[in-house]
């Protein structure tokens, strides 16, 4: 049975990238040992032009690997607190809670999205694969009274994708009232997410992909923020610290990581995509 998909807008289409990336993950990066079956099952159904997506080797290596690091980090939160909250900022097509099954039966899972987004999820990911939804803009301050406030209750934060198309102001924003919201909860707090170095936001580059597609290439924002490093990284969360990183493109192999080492020396080496897993108290 085949799945339709509706005119889509901009955001919408670039969240084909990652899925593409998952779902390609075994044929494509097998060295990783990383496989999203959810993923895989949706793409064989899809329908429309996806080749785009897999012209982008890069990408569907970045996203795989960066799919396998926080799925980790979040493995490692629910077995270090199996009561905890996970909450995914713009979760996309991402069935993440279904990869890390079993979920401890007490911990919370919550997913958020544009509602555009969150209606799409909804219609094409099965329940089993998706926790609590709430349809907003992540960085409106509305929708934080949505999530259950449990006193000592441990949360971890995803934002996967989503930091560097937002600009820095708003990012700080959205994680102080995180953390305020913790302190008040007299419970911990950790952040995982993507960023870029400087260098790239600096000379408006736009998601790698989108040069395969004329129609959409020209309309593609241009990444809007940045963190130079580990010491930027800790500045979202004030009194954080960094629990774990990596510099994606070292991992990415060929000329993509030839020039990352490359241009990584021009900027201090400092990782020029890398992520972040942050622990406040």
């Amino acid at each position: 049975m085949s799945t339709a998909l509706p005119e889509l807008g901009l955001i919408p289409q670039t969240l084909l990238i990652p899925l593409v990336a998952r779902a390609e993950a075994p044929r494509h990066c097998p060295d990783l040992g990383f496989r999203d079956p959810w993923a895989e099952r949706l793409v064989a159904t899809l329908e429309g032009d996806l080749e785009w997506v897999r012209h982008d080797a890069y990408a569907l290596r970045s996203c795989a690997l960066r799919a396998q690091w926080i799925d980790r980090v979040a493995s490692d939160f629910l077995k270090r607190h199996p009561q905890g909250l996970v909450l995914s900022l713009g979760a996309g097509l991402d069935a993440r809670r279904a990869r890390l099954t079993p979920v401890p039966a007490a911990a919370q899972w919550w997913e958020l999205d544009l509602p555009e987004v969150a209606e799409l999820r909804a219609r094409i990911l099965p329940a089993a694969a998706c926790g609590q939804s709430i349809a907003a803009d992540a960085f409106d301050a509305e929708w934080l009274a949505q999530l259950p406030a449990q006193a000592g209750q441990a949360l971890l934060v995803i934002a996967e994708g989503l930091f560097m198309y937002i600009e820095r102001e708003r990012i700080e924003a959205l994680c102080a009232r995180l953390q305020q919201r913790q302190q008040a909860l007299a419970a911990p707090l950790e952040l995982c997410f993507d960023a870029l170095h400087p260098w790239i936001v600096r000379r408006g580059m736009r998601m790698s992909s989108l040069r395969f597609r004329k129609d959409l290439r020209d309309r593609a924002s241009p990444f809007r923020s940045a963190v130079s490093g580990l010491a930027a990284a800790q500045r979202l969360l004030p009194g954080s610290r960094v629990q774990a990183s990596l510099d994606l493109l070292e991992h990415c192999g060929g000329l993509v990581q030839f020039w990352s080492r490359l241009r990584a020396r021009l900027v201090r080496d400092r990782p020029l995509y890398g992520l972040y897993h942050l622990l406040a108290r």
